[in-house]
């Protein structure tokens, strides 16, 4: 059995308190991780209801799960079966209900039965984190003396390990001796232990030392670890004979005194609306596949013939009933738009412009005065007088790599003279006014400042206090180009800030978004001014190995499937005062690592309004950052970082195979070489639209060029004869029938697999069989 569909064991603790083990066959909802901090990792099971037997355990106590078969370890400790333990079970949802029925098609006595079920666990800190009990009533610790500092002589004073302890001792969990290090400076104060919840104290008091607590892979108890620090040598030990080619990325050095924040290899959307004079009449040709003008066409039809529009649909001439369906259904930007404005993109947020025309998750929007069927053959006008303003026209398609608008198939562009109501033979064309398209597409104008969001500050610190400043291109165009050249300016790309701006028909551009995306930027850019470096990336280590985070490796995930061990490293960026940057170390590395930013409303959090005099700096993008920064494991993760001397942007590769899951749509298929039934997939990233059953194409978003050709799980072992994936014995099939490949349908893609420049993806379902009887 595949190693990532079967847990082998499953051990509890039964009522009367004697260990108990259970065999349960499973799919993975998520993929097993063990991270540090105390937020907890979180991993579902997928299983038949019928073999979730559990009756006489106690639910509350701990579990440990076996994955893979058993087997003897090794040096590196490649193991045969990864046994995690420490899991508490959260819920049991039933996933599938089915019914039984009898012979004679009635249901049974049991009208419902639970077939599949969703076991949802989660690691001892995120137990605790739920809220349950761990109340430190120490009372109030650590002082102040009368300098406004933590008194370390007086008598309530307790040292880094002494709250440590009592956090953990609170909770009644079980810890390795704590390391001395947390000792080496005083302790936070005052704190205001007389009801404080026990855990978020013991998250915050670590934070403030630079240290994490790790829960331990087997469950027996917790380790507290040193974070490493900006600088410090990353060593694998025994790991590096198992690990695949990586790379680390790091920042320079010393602390920034230039920093430009871009939107990386998001260019800016620019919104603009065109007329009929910046438009063209197309039809499609299906001979050629391409979208025709007037002036293209080799057939004599033309794409604005009005002539033959009037002639109605029972035109008796065969040619005109075939060109009547061409016309007037669909323009194109004309030849001095469509290289500028080809690549159309999709705004992700409500974008209202000064007319109060709204563009929210679509690439356009059409105004048009137009003609719709009526009764008895007539045509009516929308809206029925050419006084009226236009109305928006819903439905409208947009081919973006064509720079092409489509028509909903009950508009027909032309006017009924005088109206409001005509035939075929009394239709006129369009004015200048009767349509325009409001669209928006990538900046291409050549200039770096205008393509792309940059946004450049300089930073200066006074007595531990440091400020950014921005240099605006438009007031000191000269500064402005110095920190961009500067080969020493910290350059940060976020590919989630979109610069948003309206274009008017003179060229002049309006800013929709700029106020609001500099003040991200502002944060981003504090946050490096005060910060050292460090380093980030991915480590892939071949085969399950059963390591643990500590204070360099931030979290360790089991791709089961491939027998692949997953490393994040994080260095944590340091200011230069070691003191001062304990606070600092809790609002961004330490937090963006466990997956918080801060953690608001604990005692150690209101330790006061600066500490060693510099104050501290906060950031929150949780309502900002699609990608959802809380939920990483590393900050530097979203924010790839690395220096240029170039205008150009530059994309930072992450290291090592970082794997995902997302939908995608199967665009086509070819057969693969020297194989039997099984083919190779196009694909492009889609998610789900506002409207129920729909998918919209993610515009920038991961394609097979991308992260590579796709293959169907179901066809790993297809042949030329035999049962195939399907389950269809081919030798049953009759003469003239034989397996097909799917065609455009959405599935669910993970990936990628491979080395970095031969990736590819894998996903699941099933073949059809088709044919005609021979």
């Amino acid at each position: 059995m595949p190693f990532d569909t079967a847990i082998l064991h499953l051990s509890g603790t039964k009522s009367d308190g004697d260990p108990s083990t259970i065999e349960l066959p499973v799919r993975l909802g998520s993929i097993p991780t063990r991270s540090i901090g105390l937020s907890g990792d979180a991993l579902r099971l997928i299983a038949p209801a019928d073999q979730w037997e559990p009756s006489d355990w106690d639910l509350t106590k701990p579990m440990s799960l076996t994955f893979g078969d058993s087997g003897s370890g090794a040096t590196p400790p490649v193991v045969d079966a990864l046994t995690l333990g420490g899991y508490r079970l959260l819920r049991v949802t039933a996933l599938e209900v089915g019914a039984d029925v009898d012979e004679d098609g009635t249901l049974g006595a049991t009208p419902t039965d639970v077939r599949t079920i969703a076991l949802e666990l989660v690691t001892e800190p995120g137990w605790w984190k739920e809220g349950r009990g761990g109340i430190v009533a120490t009372g109030t610790v650590n002082p102040l003396g009368d300098d406004g500092v933590v008194d370390s002589a007086h008598d309530d004073y307790l040292a880094g390990t002494e709250l440590i302890e009592a956090c953990f001792d609170a909770m009644g969990l079980t810890y390795d001796a704590l390391p001395s290090s947390l000792d080496t400076w005083d302790a936070p104060g005052p704190l205001d232990w007389g009801n404080a919840s026990a855990i978020d104290e013991l998250e915050a008091v670590l934070a403030y030392f630079g240290h994490a607590a790790v829960f331990k892979n087997d469950g027996s108890g917790f380790t507290v670890v040193r974070l490493a620090k900006g600088g410090e040598t990353i060593a694998l030990g025994s790991l590096a004979a198992l690990a695949e080619t990586y790379q680390l990325y790091d920042a320079p050095a010393n602390r920034a005194t230039n920093i430009i924040v871009t939107s990386g290899s998001t260019r800016t959307s620019v919104i603009r609306s065109v007329g009929l004079s910046d438009l063209e009449w197309v039809w499609f040709d299906p001979e050629t596949g391409s979208w025709l003008n007037a002036t293209e066409t080799t057939s004599g039809l033309d794409p604005d013939d009005l002539t033959t529009f009037k002639k109605g649909p029972d035109s008796p001439a065969l040619s005109d009933k075939k060109q009547f369906g061409r016309l007037f259904r669909a323009v194109r930007l004309d030849s001095e738009l469509i290289d500028e404005a080809r690549r159309i993109v999709n705004i992700p947020q409500a974008v209202t412009l000064d007319d109060g025309t709204e563009l929210r998750g679509q690439a356009a929007i059409m105004l048009g005065r137009y003609t719709v069927p009526g009764q008895h053959s007539q045509l009516r006008n929308v809206p029925e007088s050419g006084s009226d303003d236009p109305v928006r026209i819903e439905g409208v398609r947009v081919m973006a790599d064509e720079g092409v608008f489509a028509f909903p198939n009950d508009v027909l562009a032309v006017r009924m003279s005088p109206g409001p109501y005509g035939s075929f033979g009394s239709a006129a064309a369009l004015s200048g006014t009767d349509l325009s398209v409001v669209f928006a597409h990538e900046s291409h104008t050549g200039t770096y400042a205008d393509d792309f969001l940059v946004v450049a500050y300089e930073a200066s610190a006074t007595a531990g206090v440091v400020t950014v400043s921005e240099v605006d291109p438009s007031v000191d165009e000269m500064a402005f180009d110095a920190i961009v050249e500067d080969p020493d300016t910290i350059r940060v790309d976020l590919p989630w800030l979109r610069r948003v701006v309206e274009q008017d028909g003179m060229g002049d551009w309006t800013e929709i978004n700029l106020s609001d995306l500099k003040q991200v930027t502002n944060a981003i850019a504090q946050v490096r001014a005060g910060a050292a470096v460090a380093q980030s990336g991915v480590v892939e280590l071949r085969g399950i190995v059963d390591v643990e985070p500590d204070g360099t490796i931030t979290s360790v995930s089991w791709d089961l499937r491939r027998k692949r061990t997953i490393l994040r490293i994080n260095q944590h960026e340091v200011s230069n005062s070691e003191l001062a940057s304990r606070e600092h170390d809790a609002n961004r590395s330490f937090r963006g690592a466990i997956g918080r930013l801060r953690v608001p409303g604990t005692a150690a959090d209101k330790a006061g309004p600066t500490l060693g005099g510099a104050p501290r700096i906060t950031l929150d993008l949780s309502d900002i950052d699609p990608l959802n920064s809380g939920g990483t494991r590393g900050l530097e993760e979203a924010m790839a970082t690395r220096r240029s001397t170039s205008n150009a942007p530059i994309v930072v590769p992450q290291a090592g195979a970082i794997q995902g899951t997302w939908l995608a749509k199967l665009t086509s298929a070819s057969a693969m070489s020297s194989e039997d039934n099984r083919w190779e997939y196009q694909w492009e990233e889609v998610v789900a639209s506002d409207t129920a059953g729909d998918f919209d194409t993610v515009s920038g978003g991961r394609t097979h060029t991308t992260h590579g050709l796709a293959y169907n799980l179901n066809e790993a072992f297809n042949d030329d004869a035999g049962v195939q994936g399907n389950g269809v014995d081919l030798g049953n099939l009759p003469s003239g029938f034989e397996m097909q490949p799917l065609g455009v349908c959405v599935v669910e893609m993970t990936g990628p697999f491979g080395d970095s420049g031969n990736e590819w993806c894998l996903f699941e379902a099933i073949n059809s069989i088709d044919g005609e009887c021979e």
